[in-house]
């Protein structure tokens, strides 16, 4: 009995507190391929750091979206050689859904100089359709966990379709 209402209240919170998760069909055109690129600039502990991010997203059949082949380039010279994607692969997941607009975050993984920032790097802004152009916006800041720090992203990266992709980068 105890172990029942220990699943029923955690299934009460959950939906209590609005619990968002990836699940199929997140995200369209599916499947899919686009390039985000544009300009970031990254705080953890050297300020002024802006860094070129290009990212290829891959929408799965399923509409699930990926971020492959991630690279950092100068903006700043430390681009790329000290400040640098640990991993070039990061998973993308939808937390809203408005009109034309929704929240999203990416688990991220980067060499910021002497520490790291490693985690779900949030909030995120997608647009779309009339609130277009296509594109991926800090709102206004976004945070991850880091070490020493935890670091600070802002700034845009602009979608647009590759590979014989038609239409834009958007939710279900």
């Amino acid at each position: 009995m105890n172990k029942m209402l220990v699943v029923a209240s955690s299934i009460a919170a959950m939906s209590l507190f609005g619990v968002a998760s990836a699940s199929a069909a997140d995200f369209a055109t599916a499947p899919g391929t686009y390039r985000a690129q544009g300009n970031l600039g990254l705080y953890q502990s050297i300020p002024g750091v802006s860094c070129f991010v290009s990212m290829d997203i891959v929408v799965t059949a399923a509409g699930v979206a990926t971020a492959n082949n991630v690279t950092f380039s100068p903006g700043h010279p430390l681009c790329g050689s000290v400040i640098r994607p640990l991993t070039t692969t990061w998973p993308i997941h939808k937390v809203s859904k408005g009109v034309d607009e929704g929240g999203i975050s990416m688990d991220v993984s980067v060499q910021a100089g002497a520490g790291t920032c490693t985690g779900n790097l949030a909030p995120l802004r997608l647009y779309w359709g009339t609130k277009g152009p296509n594109r991926i916006e800090t709102d206004p800041v976004a945070f991850v966990a880091g070490t020493p720090s935890p670091c600070q992203v802002t700034g845009t990266l602009d979608v647009t379709p590759t590979g014989g992709t038609a239409g834009e980068f958007r939710m279900q």
